[in-house]
This record gives C-alpha cells, structure tokens and sequence, in this order.
C-alpha cells in the first residue's frame, strides 16, 4: 500500500494497480484492511466499482489520461536524453492504450451499484 501511495507523488510509478494487489492480498490476508480499503472516503467506490464490474468510470479514464500526459510532458520536457524521452513516449503510449482497452462503466451500473456500496460496506465497520 505504501507504494501506491509513492506513486501518486511520481509520474512513472503506478498508484492503482498497487493499490488493487493490496486489495487482493488484503481479501485473501485480512478481511478488516480489504474493507477498510472499500470504505476509504476516496479510494472506496472506485475500487469497489472496479473490483465488482471489472470497468472504469468516464471521468476516472478522462482524469487519469489527462494527469498521465501533463505530468508525462513535463518530465519529458525536462529530460536531456532523447532515448529516455521515446522510451517514457513508448511506455506513456501503452498505459494509455491499457487504460481505453477497459469498458466504461454505464451510468445505470454506476448508480445501482453505488447504492449496494453504501448499504453493504458502510454498516461493516
């Protein structure tokens, strides 16, 4: 978990796919982290939404493309080697590529899914 949260801070480290293998091992581990995860105040619904439709949000691909890209342009803008700028282009190119290939999850699932969400995981703890 401490590496997601390193890599909201770097632009080339990852934060959700750490944070979806913490969740994974917190199910499998811990039952009260895995819904302390589901019940974070911003991390919660997304996971839970991810985790159950196995597809992401409209906003949540527009956010994430939109920091992937500034955050990529600027570290690029200020890199002397060529060679590490096509390689961050290249690895940029392919998260992107990855982030689109998931479904994007409907406005109806959303909704009925946030009200499982709120009457399942908030009694919990």
């Amino acid at each position: 978990m401490s590496i997601a949260i390193i890599g909201l801070f770097l632009p080339i480290m990852p934060t959700v796919p750490f944070i979806l293998v913490s969740a994974y091992f917190f199910y499998h581990s811990s039952p009260k982290l895995f819904i302390y995860l589901l019940n974070h105040k911003y991390l919660g619904l997304p996971l839970y939404l991810f985790l159950k439709y196995r597809s992401i949000e409209l906003r949540s691909k527009f956010i994430s493309l939109i920091l992937l890209w500034t955050s990529g342009s600027i570290t690029m803008y200020f890199l002397k080697f060529p060679v590490v700028k096509i390689i961050l282009f290249i690895i940029f190119v392919i998260v992107t590529i990855h982030i689109l290939s998931f479904p994007t999850l409907s406005l109806k699932d959303k909704e009925y899914a946030k009200i499982i969400y709120n009457n399942r995981f908030k009694k919990i703890l």
